[in-house]
């Protein structure tokens, strides 16, 4: 690896000494992969570069004290009761030092992120135990002389008696999600985004770079592949913690896209917009909108963006959609309304728990029968001819039931859930494929996966490749909700948090 490869992950352009050091450490990390044949397990050449620089930009971000280390164990042991997931800390382990589980975590977690839709990686096989060990010992030397790099620390926090502003927020946040050490998915999910929006766009249309900026910007504000799935102004949040000088950091909010009408324009510009999806009006100046002032029409211009409010000011932030309030407009509204309405949902609930005694999720021998409980029980009328999903389902059917989510199908897994009423439990089964279904994050809903999870029905989950199931039991069932979390992208408060 090259200083100019390095200096690509961060935000300047110019390689001094400090770069050509931390080149120096990322390929002593690579040599220490090579030698114990981690390396192969990385499947290509940039995975195995993205791990190296992760781990070098890990022992930069300890060195320098940039805090966003920190930040994350802070928040796993605020979330899980331990600094990290999987490994035992014990008195000699220090949040603010390089500690060998951290490496291993690493190490896991760029494994984990190439392999994710293949196969769990067990945290502690023997060779990530070994070159986690490899590792730590080759950087604990270097530890009372590796150099803080001051211009990665000033860019994320200022020279003495800066005031952040916005425009410095933004910059942060920006090469926090998709550069930093810290997000090593990120990127990867921009250009599949971009790639699946933009394929039936005209290569030569001006406004495909536009439209690929707000992707860009909007995955930033709301994305959730960051560790622990927290949206990158909420690691902004987090990062601020005992800076006073970046305490509007804390503040922010970001106002998700949404259709707003433009209710009023002031004498001075400034312009009033009405949410037309939700409550709310925002207050922002037309220079910060973007809008051609004397084209707008008011009561009738509407505009699709989203907004990020720094201080006590809205600025609109990624892209914008300017349109005439019409039919097309409307449907947009009427279908962003019905997204963010839950009332179908809960009465759908609660019309299952009442026929259930109480249960949100039941249990059918075959398809028929959940069809009958369905008619007879729930009074569903499927049209002439229309049944539900035609899938392979020897092995029962259980419908699941949430007031977020509604009502679920799902002819599979059934063996898993242990359950007193569960006619398919297989104790077997459970332990070999509880945290691939739970890894997939696809075929139950995550709230009603975590209620489960409360209720013991995943008790049988087992983390493979380990020697004694035993062993491999206690680790699921000790990280469970950190395990779902993570393939999930989900956690339990994130609406408040």
């Amino acid at each position: 690896m090259y200083p100019a490869e390095w200096v690509k992950q961060k935000p300047y352009k110019v390689v001094d000494s400090i770069d050509i050091y931390y080149t120096g450490i990322a390929n002593k990390i690579r040599a220490i992969l090579k030698e114990t044949r981690l390396d192969t397990l990385f499947a290509d050449e940039q995975n195995l570069k993205v791990a190296v620089m992760s781990i070098a930009g890990w022992f930069e971000d300890v060195i320098s004290q940039n805090g966003i280390w920190q930040a994350f164990t802070t928040e796993c042991e605020r979330r899980y009761g331990a600094r990290l997931p999987f490994f035992s800390i014990g008195a000699d382990y220090y949040p603010d030092e390089i500690n060998k589980e951290d490496i291993q975590y690493l190490l896991w977690h760029n494994l984990q992120v190439v392999h994710r839709l293949e196969r769990i990686i067990y945290p502690l096989s023997p060779v990530i135990d070994i070159t986690a060990d490899m590792i730590y010992d080759m950087l604990n030397e270097e530890y009372e002389t590796a150099p803080e790099n001051e211009r990665l620390h000033e860019f994320i926090y200022g020279h003495e008696g800066y005031v952040t502003n916005y425009d410095h927020y933004v910059s942060v946040a920006l090469w926090l999600h998709y550069q930093s050490f810290f997000n090593v998915e990120n990127y990867d999910e921009f250009i599949a985004v971009r790639n699946r929006s933009l394929e039936n766009v005209n290569p030569a249309d001006v406004e495909r770079q536009t439209l690929a900026m707000g992707f860009y910007v909007t995955l930033m504000l709301n994305g959730t592949h960051s560790p622990l799935a927290l949206t990158t102004p909420q690691w902004m949040a987090r990062i601020a913690d005992g800076h006073k000088h970046l305490a509007e950091w804390k503040k922010v909010e970001v106002r998700k896209a949404s259709c707003y009408l433009v209710e009023s324009i002031a004498d001075d510009g400034n312009v009033t917009l009405k949410d037309l999806c939700a409550k709310g009006k925002v207050k922002i100046s037309a220079e910060d909108l973007g809008l051609g002032i004397p084209t707008v029409q008011v009561g009738r211009t509407t505009v699709i963006c989203e907004f990020l409010k720094f201080g006590n000011a809205y600025t609109r932030i990624g892209s914008i959609a300017e349109n005439v309030l019409d039919e097309n407009v409307q449907r947009y509204i009427d279908t962003e309304k019905a997204k963010r309405d839950k009332s179908e949902q809960k009465r759908i609930y609660d019309e299952f728990v009442s026929a259930t005694g109480g249960k949100y999720v039941k249990f059918f021998t075959s398809k028929e029968e959940a069809e009958h409980f369905l008619t007879d029980n729930l009074g569903y009328a499927f049209a002439e001819g229309v049944k539900l999903p035609d899938m392979e389902t020897q092995h029962g059917v259980m419908l699941m039931v949430s007031p977020e989510t509604g009502l679920t199908f799902q002819p599979g897994f059934m063996e898993c859930l242990k359950c007193d009423d569960n006619p398919a439990y297989d104790k077997a089964k459970a332990e070999k494929n509880s945290l691939p279904v739970i890894a997939r994050a696809n075929a139950i809903p995550y709230d009603v996966m975590c209620r489960m999870q409360d209720d013991g029905m995943w008790a049988d989950a087992t983390v493979p490749g380990c020697e004694d199931p035993e062993e491999g039991r206690r680790m699921a069932q000790g990280n469970l909700q950190f395990l779902t979390d993570y393939y999930y992208r989900k956690y339990r408060d994130m609406a408040t948090a």
